[in-house]
């Protein structure tokens, strides 16, 4: 099909230059003849070429379109395991939460101060830093850490530490 296009243009321009030198028509009507002409190959040569890039055009569209589907698809995974991932660890917080005020005498005066990014491990276990103050028999506050552990059947486990020394 190249081919043929380039035989066509080149037949226009040909034919044009030709009749440049035909001494029946002035050399306005030849000037003229010879323009039209390689309007016309070009419009010929450039129906061509459009075609065959539109084609292209469409190709790397669906390719790109795909790519985008499959980016799409990748984005909407992480999201959700990271949303599972943050409720996951919002739930392994709360274990550590809950493990901290069981070892405290007065239940009701552990006041959670801050808190470590849970560390969410492979074997679904992780580990979770936690501050926090309870106040003793006395009414006195005292500040403890807690490295809790969480098993990946929910189960914790944890050192507490006094911060305050």
């Amino acid at each position: 099909m190249q081919t043929l296009n380039w035989f066509l243009v080149v037949t226009l321009v040909v034919a044009s230059v030709v009749n440049l030198f035909d001494k029946t028509e002035s050399i306005a009507d030849r000037i003229r003849n010879v323009v039209g002409g390689a309007v016309v190959a070009v419009l010929i040569w450039s129906f061509f070429i459009d075609h065959r890039s539109v084609d292209e055009i469409a190709r790397a569209d669906r390719a790109a379109a795909a790519a985008a589907k499959v980016a799409e698809a990748k984005a909407t995974e992480e999201a959700n395991k990271t949303l599972l991932e943050a409720a996951r660890a919002e739930g392994v917080i709360e274990t550590c939460r809950n493990y901290a005020r069981e070892q405290a005498v007065h239940r009701s005066t552990v006041d959670f101060e801050r808190e470590l990014p849970p560390k969410l491990n492979d074997d679904g276990s992780a580990v979770v830093g936690l501050r926090f103050s309870v106040k003793n028999t006395y009414g006195l506050e005292l500040s403890y850490g807690l490295l809790c552990v969480v098993t990946p059947d929910g189960k914790p486990t944890g050192l507490v530490f006094d911060v305050d020394r």
